[in-house]
């Protein structure tokens, strides 16, 4: 009689680092040097032209009493500058090459014609990078926030950052303050476990018969997925398939199937899928799915592989620490595997009582299976 066992999965691993779909964005400037705040020591400006640059401390956006005051009222040729420290650490920055956003809080007197104000990122031996805040239509007696964005061809590493003031960018009078640039936050890295895994619930465990089993099912991998493995597993009898997604196509149903062997009958054995984390051991980051499980008995089986009774005692202790003592004939062979199905060892026995160390096993579950000339069985060992 043909048997059929169908379990319809939806099975998603995700990465072991999550980003979320929306990066984050955050500010890597010191908001007290950068918003102007700091009033004991070393401010961390120097004013190039001081009768056009000062720290005011009448004047700050967002609840602040300091900002960076330009005024001018004359033509001039060049620019005038103020310049971030090239000592002080909290003022120096890193950024890698790339596009980052830049934003400011704006105040200009209600006589200015200021159109613009450049911000200049100079290190010794990398060309300059300049980006510009347009001013031209902002409201005038107000703080405003102005936004811009810069492209970097080159890292910058210990940078500082100075600001500029061309004479065609117009005269009056203006305040800059909380300047920030911003940058993606960190992804954050979620600790998982070194398994994951799910597993049926009781009422939909597995019940069939001894015998050998077509197990198939569907699998989509998303696109850059590194995960290159997963098993499936049947707990008693236990049996552990691994399942290869390595070379599988990516966005699309693929189909996949293998045999599985049960050598004793399933009764309401848990059944599950499992994937180890480790990327040495086939975990990885992105995504997989799986639907339409099935598991199919061959028919005309004719295994003639005969299990051992459950209440002959093949080994002992149970649970071991140092050693286990088999009671097989000579020339039986025992395969010990761990929890996911990899087998980790092969013992041969070479005596009616052999006795094999385990200390070298770390404390967990294993599954040892016992193969003699007539029969094979699978028994679970647990070390401690």
């Amino acid at each position: 009689m043909k048997q059929k066992l169908k379990l319809v999965v939806l099975l998603m691993v995700t990465m072991s680092t999550i980003t979320s779909t929306a990066q984050e964005k955050v500010n890597i400037l010191n908001t007290d040097y950068y918003g102007f705040e700091v009033t004991s020591g070393d401010d961390g400006w120097w004013m190039q032209q001081p009768e056009n640059f000062s720290i005011s401390t009448n004047k700050g956006a967002n609840s602040s009493i300091h900002s960076l005051k330009y005024t001018n009222n004359t033509t001039f040729s060049g620019s005038k500058k103020a310049f971030g420290s090239t000592t002080i650490d909290d003022m120096l920055i890193d950024v890698e090459a790339g596009t980052y956003t830049l934003k400011t809080m704006v105040w200009l007197e209600t006589e200015s014609n200021i159109t613009a104000v450049k911000i200049n990122f100079r290190t010794d031996g990398e060309n300059e990078v300049n980006t510009e805040f347009d001013l031209s239509t902002i409201a005038k007696n107000q703080w405003v926030e102005v936004v811009t964005q810069f492209t970097t061809p080159h890292n910058f590493v210990n940078t500082n950052i100075r600001v500029l003031m061309q004479s065609s960018y117009g005269t009056g009078t203006m305040y800059l303050d909380n300047l920030q640039l911003l940058v993606d936050a960190p992804e954050e890295a979620i600790s998982l476990p070194f398994l994951s895994q799910i597993s049926t619930i009781e009422s939909e465990n597995l019940t069939t018969d001894k015998g050998v089993y077509n197990v198939s099912l569907q699998v989509w991998v998303d696109e850059n997925t590194t995960i290159s493995n997963f098993y499936t597993q049947v707990l008693n009898p236990w049996v552990s398939l691994k399942w290869d997604i390595s070379s599988v196509a990516k966005k699309e149903w693929v189909t996949l199937s293998q045999e599985m062997v049960l050598s004793t009958n399933a009764v309401n054995s848990e059944f599950r899928f499992l994937v180890n984390n480790q990327p040495e051991l086939g975990g990885g980051k992105g995504a997989f799915y799986i639907d339409d499980f099935k598991i199919v008995k061959n028919e005309g089986d004719l295994s003639t592989e005969q299990p051992s009774t459950e209440t002959e005692v093949l080994f002992t202790p149970n649970p071991a620490s140092n050693f286990i003592e088999f009671n097989l004939p000579k020339n039986s062979k025992v395969e010990v595997y761990n929890a996911i199905g990899r087998k980790i060892k092969t013992i041969k026995i070479d005596a009616l009582q052999h006795r094999e160390t385990i200390s070298n096993l770390a404390k967990g579950i294993y599954y040892l299976k016992i193969l003699q000339i007539n029969s094979t069985v699978i028994k679970q060992l647990i070390v401690n």
